[in-house]
């Protein structure tokens, strides 16, 4: 368990440069005492971001987000506070306090397990560019992959032989055992042999730049095609992305993200100017993956391959992307064709052009549905049309719908008003499977509705009344944190606590059915949503003011400092999301019921 006294902290804080820590990411311009430099948190297009190197502070006067070297690290990398702690105490140098030894034996283990790959990976660079990497080099340059990109991407080659790198990790002072941890080599019947033999690398990195991991390709016709290493105490997986070491700043600089299978469809994009592209590790696309991504943006662009499993890799990684609540297109390719081959033919500008035209997921869900059936026949645009319909009523929003009404009915050539009332149906037959004891029109009376009247709060009702008319958009409710405990009035509190745990009782289902029967037509989702939320962070802004009110008193008592950085970075944190909602729905449209204004 780490514990940081104020005497390390002030230790660790005194020993970084802010200047040189935030100039390595945002270009910094002395102006008098300060740097200026266009703000990383937000969009803009004339800088009032500030770095104070006397205070060693930050702060921009665009979006509100401040703080010391710490809160910079936190908001930047989505870092903890002693994520960020010791990753500035590693970078000045400073040894870093623990009480556990199991916590310090572990560090120990992961630090000497990053030290080996770094090496293995020196070793395979420097066999690629030595003569023995000739024929490597041949096959790169045939690919397309200049040195530049050798370089960029740290990829070597290792050779035939059994032992290779074994021999090197000895010279270098590496234990047997701590190489087969690393999933470098292999232990065999007749003793430990190189993993990779014979195969072009490519080095798997972190965001921070330390050596998870490798690939190994053949530049032949051997198999198998690709070996991986095994996971690791450093290595999952499911958690990483190939070249997000090298996107990560340009992701947040593009806001967006572009998802690719293979390595060398992310080194063929990342040559023609496409910065900000990762690859999967694979078609298998983890939700841990599109949390990591979700720390970075919100709006990602699938390019996968375009056969089979392409398609179906896009499929699922539909699924779980938009279950983080991202914005998801796809950039479609020729069946047959991949991003990398398309990249290598085309022109820096084509590729772009391609990236461009991506669809949104929707469109190409149902160019999909409608492509995949004879629609010239009355069976295959039967199929295809139920296909569409289910499609569109799984969308929240009413103008969406509409838009993709009107598309699919000119893509099937049917009348626009009858696949509106196929949509109709299929929502009917939706409510009544998923709450089908809530809508007898006579199973309460007048005078019990009226009771349950009383003390309404709109917003919440609202909120549950969309819930009532779609039960998907609960999941998404409890995916941004909200549940049961954040609503007011406590009628509406007992029918969301009856919705989360799938139960009913008497009084839920009179609410439910005073609610399924209010005709007031309803607004946007997203935009009780938003207002909701912005409710909950005053809540919380008010929370953390009287917090430092009561911690001031005692600012001179070391503990407190520790806790007043993490209050200002947390206040900071929630007016960075206040203003990035109210900027959302300047752009998309005023909010139905207002916002609070802490830009």
């Amino acid at each position: 368990m780490l514990q940081f006294t104020d005497e390390w902290l002030e230790k660790v804080q005194s020993s970084t440069d802010i200047v040189a820590l935030i100039g390595k990411r945002v270009a910094l311009k002395q102006s008098g005492k300060n740097y200026v430099g266009l703000c990383p948190f937000h969009e803009e297009k004339t800088p009032s971001f500030s770095v104070n190197p006397e205070k060693q502070f930050f702060y921009c006067f665009g979006c509100g987000t401040g703080g010391n070297a710490f809160n910079f690290l936190m908001k930047m990398d989505n870092l903890s506070f002693p994520e960020a702690a010791v990753r500035l105490a590693e970078l000045a140098g400073i040894p870093i306090p623990s009480t556990s030894p199991r916590y310090e034996q572990e560090i120990r283990q992961k630090r000497e397990l990053y030290h080996i790959n770094h090496l293995a990976a020196q070793y395979y660079y420097g066999t690629l560019v030595s003569p023995r990497g000739f024929k490597a080099r041949e096959y790169l340059i045939k690919r397309n992959i200049s040195g530049q990109l050798v370089r960029q991407f740290f990829l070597g080659f290792a050779t035939s032989e059994w032992h290779g790198l074994i021999n090197f990790l000895k010279s270098k002072g590496v234990e047997i055992e701590k190489a087969l941890e690393a999933g470098l080599i292999i232990e065999g019947q007749k003793g430990p042999y190189d993993r990779f033999r014979n195969r072009i690398i490519f080095p798997i990195l972190d965001h921070q730049g330390r050596f998870l991991a490798f690939g190994g390709r053949v530049f032949d016709q051997s198999h198998p095609k690709y070996i991986n290493s095994p996971e690791t105490p450093i290595y999952q997986k499911a958690n990483n992305l190939y070249g997000f070491n090298l996107a990560k700043e340009n992701i947040i600089k593009e806001d967006s993200v572009v998802i690719v299978e293979g390595y060398t469809d992310c080194i063929a994009l990342f040559a023609k100017g496409i910065q900000n592209v990762v690859a999967s590790l694979g078609t298998a696309f983890t939700e841990n993956q599109a949390r990591l991504l979700a720390r970075f943006t919100n709006n990602v662009i699938i390019a996968f391959d375009g056969d089979v499993a392409g398609e179906q890799a896009i499929g699922r990684g539909l699924e779980i992307l938009k279950g983080q609540g991202l914005n998801v297109k796809v950039a479609v390719l020729s069946p047959g064709d991949d991003p990398d081959t398309f990249a290598k033919r085309s022109t820096k500008g084509e590729v772009q052009e391609w990236l461009r035209n991506a669809k949104p997921y929707t469109q190409y869900l149902i160019e999909k549905a409608v492509f995949a059936n004879d629609i010239d026949s009355l069976e295959g645009k039967l199929l295809a049309s139920k296909e569409v319909v289910r499609i569109i009523v799984s969308l929240d929003n009413a103008i969406e719908r509409q838009e993709y009404i009107s598309f699919a009915s000119d893509l099937l050539a049917i009348d626009k008003q009858s696949l509106s009332i196929e949509v109709a149906k299929l929502e009917e037959i939706d409510k009544k499977r998923n709450f089908p004891h809530i809508l007898s029109q006579n199973r309460h009376t007048k005078e019990d509705r009226d009771v349950v009247e009383s003390g309404e709060n709109l917003l919440e009702r609202r909120i549950l009344q969309w819930i009532l008319a779609k039960p998907a958009l609960l999941d998404e409710l409890l995916n941004i944190g909200i549940s049961w405990e954040d609503f007011e009035n406590h009628k509406y509190q007992h029918l969301l606590r009856l919705l989360i745990r799938g139960t009913w009782d008497q009084q839920g289902e009179l609410i439910a059915e005073e609610l399924y029967h209010d005709n007031q037509p309803l607004s946007d989702w997203e935009n009780y949503l938003d207002n909701f939320q912005l409710r909950l962070y005053a809540k919380e802004l008010l929370k953390i003011e009287e917090k430092l009110i009561s911690l001031e008193k005692d600012i001179e008592i070391l503990p407190t400092k520790r806790e007043i950085f993490q209050v200002i970075y947390e206040y900071y944190g929630i007016r960075k999301r206040i203003f990035l909602l109210n900027e959302r729905n300047i752009n998309e449209g005023p909010l139905e019921r207002g916002g609070i204004d802490e830009r």
